[in-house]
């Protein structure tokens, strides 16, 4: 018979209903447990886009199968899974299926990849393939019975000053290709034209008396941005204090250290990358009531509870202040409203005028339109798969890469075969 793999198995964080969760009973239509439905998992990192589900699948759904993915995204993913969940019990939202005991022993049964290593489950193989993006992400190249797929997860094309950009040997000519398209059609300026601008606009939000939240995924982009303004601040002599929610950033540091391999070159050459002079940790959001100008980063990034929507509360009615965003924010979600510029806003069930300024570092953990390109270019698969995209854009961008490249490609709708 053929094989049946789950790549990722995540939430959608934005929805509050039934569509919280991916229809995973589906899977096992016909009377078959969930262990017989599927031969393998492989988790490509740690976001809960692509790994919040995985308890249930496990713990409530049964599935006893094989479980991989890499030992950063195993050591990370249950702390974001348990935050997700406490916040969930805060703000009293009755559609999570997950509880908090079925954490541990789902991560128990992951079995964990190194780089490049070769894992071998019956007629199935499964090689993972650096994907910068974040911490312990993974492409992974699965080859079963002479056949191959590459499936990308999420990546990025370019070097930022944590990670390293995607890469893959020469050679690996999948016969299918599975890219995801958060980002596909766009393509993106100078990345130090764009981090000049941005702190050329957080230093004037703050030299006016603004403050500035960056509501943020406490582990991963944090530390990018931390890099940046560490950076701005020492060449401009700043002294406007940075402050980020202790906790979960302290955590942060401990994982990046203990996974320092997967860094780039230039911060593994750094004796002590995150020892940041300017920037300090706080222990409660009530700092935000000093009047002094300031930066704050909190999470989570898509404003979907927890401190950063009560920080958002308190900042957005005010022109002073200035809201970035530091990556892409999920339809659905109420960051997703902000970028989109809606001026009045439902937070949680009370109304926020939003009249902050509102930014975005374009340059997201995704890789746009020509990284897509150039990773396809490089790999020359027989055919290519979207996914993880809008519907729309991928309608777009499914004949720009069969126009350009001569690679039929498609983006097949939920519930196709």
């Amino acid at each position: 018979r053929g094989r049946r793999g789950l790549l990722d198995c995540g939430i959608s964080p934005g929805s509050r209903d039934a569509a919280h969760y991916p229809e995973l009973e589906a899977l096992a239509a016909g009377g078959k447990s969930m262990t017989e439905a599927l031969d393998l998992v492989v988790i490509s990192h740690f976001h809960l886009d692509h790994v919040g589900a995985l308890p249930y699948l496990t713990e409530e759904l049964g599935y006893r199968g094989p479980v991989l993915m890499t030992h950063p995204t195993r050591a990370i993913s249950p702390v974001l899974i348990r935050d997700y969940l406490h916040i969930g019990e805060r703000e009293r939202r009755s559609h999570i299926r997950i509880r908090p005991e079925a954490i541990e022993p789902c991560f128990d049964r992951v079995t964990c990849m190194q780089l490049r290593e070769r894992v071998v489950i019956g007629d199935l193989a499964v090689t993972p393939h650096y994907a910068g993006h974040v911490l312990g992400a993974v492409m992974v190249m699965i080859e079963c019975r002479g056949r191959s797929a590459l499936y990308t997860g999420d990546f990025t094309m370019v070097t930022d000053h944590y990670l390293s950009a995607a890469r893959l040997p020469f050679g690996l000519r999948p016969d299918v290709m599975i890219t995801e398209t958060t980002c596909c059609t766009t393509i993106r300026s100078s990345k130090r034209a764009k981090e000049q601008d941005l702190c050329r606009k957080i230093q004037e939000t703050l030299e006016g008396g603004g403050k500035v939240l960056l509501p943020i995924f406490m582990i991963g982009r944090a530390q990018e941005i931390c890099l940046l303004l560490e950076k701005h601040w020492e060449r401009a002599q700043l002294d406007f204090p940075i402050y980020i929610m202790r906790g979960m950033a302290e955590r942060a540091v401990t994982f990046f250290r203990l996974f320092s391999s997967w860094a780039s070159d230039r911060v593994r050459k750094t004796e002590d990358p995150f020892n940041f002079a300017h920037i300090s940790l706080v222990d409660s959001e009530a700092v935000i009531n000093d009047d002094r100008p300031m930066v704050i980063f909190a999470g989570p990034a898509m404003l979907q509870g927890g401190a950063s929507l009560r920080l958002f509360r308190k900042l957005a009615p005010d022109r002073k202040n200035m809201l970035v965003f530091a990556g892409y924010c999920l339809p659905g979600t109420l960051g997703n409203d902000v970028q989109a510029r809606v001026k009045r806003v439902n937070a949680e069930g009370e109304d926020v005028d939003v009249r902050c300024i509102v930014d975005y570092m374009s340059h997201s953990d995704h890789t746009d339109s020509r990284g897509i390109m150039l990773l396809i270019s490089q790999v020359t698969p027989r055919h290519v798969v979207l996914v993880h995209g809008a519907d729309k854009l991928m309608e777009v961008f499914a004949p720009m890469v069969t126009r350009t490249l001569g690679i039929p490609c498609n983006a097949p709708q939920v519930d196709s075969r």
